[in-house]
């Protein structure tokens, strides 16, 4: 798929494909120098990675983790796109929106790093097949 196929333009990626399971994602940071550099944002995204149980976390190894800030246009928290942990024909990729997150849930940071974990954690489950009903029914 090309660049402009692609229906989001990745702005930071958090998590790249080359994470060995179970790591600490600031180790792995892609389009950065230095990761020590993350801003707070990056950080809960970092940590929410960091505390998925390692199980999910081998599944993320192929799993890019992207920042955007066009939430507002996708009227969403957070998007996965790819063809789910079964198949291997398109990159999977899941989106976080960081201005619609910060907007709804930044005037409390311990509630906005909970609800980018379960974003997280949503999109992760569309990536192991479930759709919106199944992952609802899940409680993310």
């Amino acid at each position: 798929m090309s660049e402009a196929q692609r229906p989001l333009v990745a702005e930071r990626e958090v998590a790249s494909t080359c994470r060995p399971r179970a790591a600490n994602a600031r180790h792995y940071l892609r389009h950065m120098s230095d990761p020590s550099n993350l801003d707070e944002f990056e950080s809960l995204v970092a940590d929410a990675i960091d505390r998925l149980p390692d199980e999910f976390q081998e599944v993320m190894a192929n799993v890019a983790v992207v920042i955007s800030d066009r939430g507002t246009e996708a009227h969403a928290y957070g998007l996965y796109s790819g063809d789910g942990v079964a198949r291997d024909r398109y990159p999977d990729r899941i989106v976080l929106y960081r201005d619609t997150l910060e907007r709804d849930f930044g005037h409390d940071r311990d509630l906005l790093a909970r609800q980018v974990e379960q974003t997280l954690r949503h999109e992760l489950a569309h990536h192991l097949g479930w759709g919106e009903r199944g992952v609802g029914g899940l409680g993310l």
